[in-house]
């Protein structure tokens, strides 16, 4: 009788039968590739009666046409925003510093009357 048992040993009989799942298939090269699509706007969509699903995509893009002007316009207002916000902290510390040298003006001058 053998009495220690290697790691694979306890693991190949902890795990059961194996079984080797089926192949999976590919898919052809001409399958793979995307299908052509066909524009919206073509003569043939503009002269047929109306789908509610081209009128739906044609919604979707209107609304995303919308929120890229959105973002646009936000991103510019940021950075004014940003532009600005720049300018007054160093209007702060331009009046900072020139609070800081009257007050050592002030302390220079009463020291000196001392």
């Amino acid at each position: 009788m053998k009495a220690t048992t290697t790691m694979a040993e306890r693991k190949s009989s902890k795990a059961g039968p194996t079984t080797k799942p089926p192949p999976v298939k590919r898919a052809s090269a001409a399958a793979q590739r995307p299908a052509k699509s066909v524009p919206i706007t073509s003569v043939a969509a503009k002269s047929a009666p109306a789908n509610p699903l081209v009128l739906a995509v044609e919604r979707l893009e209107a609304t995303v046409a919308d929120l890229k002007r959105q973002r646009d316009a936000t991103e510019a207002e940021l950075t004014a925003a940003r532009a600005q916000i720049a300018a007054l902290e160093e209007a702060r510390i331009d009046a900072i510093n020139r609070i800081d040298w009257v007050l050592d003006s002030l302390t220079t001058v009463l020291q000196a009357k001392r």
